[in-house]
């Protein structure tokens, strides 16, 4: 079990986490405290969402009555998933699909991966392009799995789940997923992919991308979420930060500094911030730094305080 554990938190190291930033953030993202009103969503709307079947039983913790809506409280995964109704409902899509994309999104993988686990290591070695150095790492992970979670898998939701997988991923391996809607003759297909696994799984993966679909990437819901004003005082909660990564937000809060460069990873770009007047321009690029580092979407930093001392760092984390 050590080993497997050691090779597990070195695959994460290299991606820029670890299993003790797991830990760490395993009991925030499922602490329900953010309100609902954070989404957009009407409490009328969210009711009827509810009373519908959307809204997954182990995931609504809000008092019945309307009015009180701030008895409505949220984990990041509620967030999210909440969001992606939204989503479907702006298209038109329809409760049916909503419905099977919910029971789809938390279906607990981990228990069918662990009950079903040669055929899960089968289709990896025949259908996909994972490599049997991989293979044989899952195979480990899974049986470590199997000894962790035994008969008590609810203990782990939503980690567990489509979803969960998809949201920590997003966080903790600066992953990239879509969940994937087509609509094969008169019913529709729900699935999802990985920009970090789609190599592994083209033969599947392209031909849902050739049809007609529609798309709804996790990320840029997280994005528009540490962009939104609003969220401000919730970001700090996820303790997403590592303690160099928050001395550049103390930086920017006390204006300690002549100059802040963060150079990203999927762009050829650098966010510059400067001392500048204007506070509100300040505050919006406060606001881009923490989205950046929050969701691991950078390579290094350099910070030039007033006092003429500079600290810079580097992430590992690579898309």
């Amino acid at each position: 079990m050590d080993e497997v554990l050691a090779k597990m938190n070195e695959r994460l190291k290299k991606n820029g986490t670890s299993l003790e930033q797991v830990e760490l953030m395993y009991p925030k993202m499922v602490e329900s405290f953010m309100p609902l009103s954070i989404t957009g969503v009407s409490a009328r709307t969210y009711l009827h969402w509810k009373t519908e079947g959307l809204i997954p039983d182990s995931h609504s913790n809000e008092n019945s009555n309307e009015k009180q809506r701030e008895w409505v409280r949220l984990n990041l995964f509620d967030f999210v998933w909440i969001k992606i109704i939204q989503v479907m409902r702006d298209f038109g899509v329809s409760i049916k699909t909503i419905k099977e994309t919910k029971e789809f999104l938390f279906t607990d993988m981990v228990s069918v991966m662990i009950s079903e686990k040669d055929e899960y290591l089968k289709f990896l070695k025949d259908d996909s392009d994972t490599s049997n150095e991989d293979i044989e790492s899952f195979d480990k992970e899974i049986d470590l799995l199997k000894t962790l979670i035994g008969d008590n898998p609810k203990e782990y939701d939503p980690f567990t789940t489509v979803i969960g997988s998809m949201v920590t991923s997003l966080f903790l391996l600066n992953d990239r997923g879509s969940i994937i809607i087509n609509k094969n003759k008169s019913e529709f297909e729900v699935g999802y992919f990985t920009y970090k696994t789609m190599n592994d799984f083209k033969e599947h993966i392209f031909p849902l991308l050739d049809r007609p679909h529609i798309q709804i990437p996790i990320r840029k819901l997280i994005e528009d979420f540490f962009d939104d004003p609003k969220s401000e005082k919730f970001i700090g909660s996820f303790e997403l930060l590592n303690l160099k990564e928050r001395k550049v937000i103390k930086a920017i809060r006390q204006k300690d500094f002549k100059e802040i460069v963060i150079k990203r990873n999927s762009k050829n770009e650098s966010i510059i911030i400067e001392i500048e007047r204007d506070g509100e321009l300040l505050d919006q690029k406060a606001r881009d730094v923490k989205r950046v580092l929050g969701l691991n979407d950078y390579s290094e930093v350099t910070i030039k305080y007033r006092n003429d001392k500079h600290m810079y760092f580097k992430n590992k984390t690579r898309i």
